[in-house]
């Protein structure tokens, strides 16, 4: 009949065309992918119903396939720096640390008494009879962790090293020995002398010191491995006889008398 009409086909009429009759025996739905599987040869790929999907070629034969991105080699190039909490705190010396935050490795401070000398009265001598000493100025401390009174290590920390250097004077009692120590998680009564804790680093000892004028350095330094939430206060003891009026003076220059501390996260 066509011939008869005079028509040519693949001219005047379609002629069968493999690629549309593959198209022809498929069953598409929303969102379907059309992709060829050889030549002439369609398939669909249905859509993913799992969020952030992207084509891939690991399907068969490096078909198209649904996948999500592949660190180990789907990525080149280096991560912006704004990708990670949006480069807050991100400088030449931080680390992007495991519980996602930009972080100093290791964090510092400093304390002294910004010159003015401290008098503390003396407690009758016993096991328990320290005096919290709390420097009141900071010299350096980007992470404000001396608050109220002591020191708050950030949570994370690994170790942290104390080390206090007081210049001890004055004391009103013929003989004296004077020491001070780190405690952790103290606790204290209304006058500040301690009341419990756990001992961090005892201090070393000054010789005895005459009444009065005698001046010696005390120092208490040692490293500990802190857990999340712990508070280090530093104490002094003076073994004095208890007396109406017995004190022991903290020289204030800041090169004499200062605490610092070292926290590694």
């Amino acid at each position: 009949m066509v011939t008869n009409l005079g028509l040519v086909i693949g001219t005047n009429v379609e002629a069968h065309d493999a690629t549309l009759t593959s198209l022809g025996g498929l069953t598409l739905a929303q969102g379907d992918v059309l992709y060829s599987t050889g030549a002439d040869t369609l398939a669909n790929l249905a859509k993913s119903a799992s969020s952030t999907r992207y084509l891939s070629n690991t399907g068969s034969s490096n078909n198209p396939a649904w996948a999500q991105v592949n660190l180990a080699n789907g990525v080149t190039g280096n991560l912006p720096v704004a990708n990670l909490n949006s480069g807050t705190s991100a400088s030449a010396s931080t680390y992007w640390r495991g519980d996602g935050a930009w972080t100093n490795p290791i964090q510092a401070m400093r304390r002294h008494n910004n010159g003015v000398d401290i008098v503390y009265a003396t407690p009758n001598p016993g096991p328990n009879n320290y005096i919290r000493i709390s420097p009141s100025t900071n010299a350096f401390d980007p992470a404000s962790m001396w608050t109220s009174n002591g020191l708050h290590i950030p949570n994370g920390t690994k170790f942290v090293y104390l080390y206090a250097h007081l210049w001890v004077k004055g004391i009103d009692d013929t003989a004296a020995i004077v020491v001070a120590k780190w405690i952790k998680n103290s606790t204290e009564d209304g006058s500040g002398f301690i009341t419990g804790g756990t001992d961090v680093v005892a201090g070393i000892g000054s010789p005895s010191l005459g009444g009065g004028t005698a001046e010696a350095v005390v120092t208490a330094s040692g490293w500990d491995q802190p857990t999340n939430g712990d508070v280090y206060k530093l104490f002094l003891y003076a073994d004095a006889d208890g007396g109406a009026g017995d004190t022991v003076t903290v020289d204030g220059n800041a090169a004499h008398s200062y605490v610092t501390a070292a926290v590694f996260l």
